[in-house]
């Protein structure tokens, strides 16, 4: 009888942690969505701290205008042009931090879709110092994806780490 009841309420219990994780989001990390990376396309561009969403040709022309070519150490002696992205199947998200040691550019772990939202979870080297003698150079700190054209919210997801934390 006693094991019975045991069951029914771990059952009964279970059923309910279920409902709750549903409830608050707990239950599902999202969909992953593809992405493409445009690192390239915006490496020599120099842009204020912030994360970035681009859905029109305008919105990318203001964006653009709102940075500066660099040309600190690795700049190339022609800079890149805007490039050119096709906004009916794309979006453009990004991260920048402005300028500091090339270690410390952002890193996109993943791209992910649940309902109407889209999380870009990333995080940067500057927030453990981790850093090697091949990048004590100033550089532009910036990261942008090509996304699937995304009319709903876009979240950005700091997975800030601690100094403590150990290398990978």
């Amino acid at each position: 009888m006693a094991v019975a009841a045991i069951r029914f309420l771990s059952r009964r219990g279970a059923v309910l942690l279920l409902a709750l994780l549903g409830a608050c989001g707990g239950g599902s990390a999202g969909d992953p969505v593809t992405y493409q990376s445009l690192f390239s396309a915006f490496e020599f561009r120099v842009f204020a701290e912030g994360t970035h969403v681009l859905r029109t040709q305008a919105e990318l022309e203001t964006f653009w205008a709102s940075g500066s070519n660099w040309t600190g150490a690795f700049a190339p002696a022609q800079p890149a042009g805007q490039p050119s992205i096709d906004f009916s199947r794309t979006t453009v998200v990004g991260i920048t931090l402005g300028v500091g040691a090339r270690c410390y550019i952002p890193e996109v772990l993943s791209v992910t879709r649940s309902g109407d939202t889209l999380t870009v979870a990333w995080r940067t080297n500057r927030d453990r110092q981790i850093t090697t003698s091949a990048c004590h150079s100033s550089y532009p700190l910036g990261n942008f994806l090509a996304v699937p054209a995304w009319p709903g919210p876009v979240v950005f997801d700091y997975r800030r780490e601690s100094t403590a934390a150990a290398l990978p």
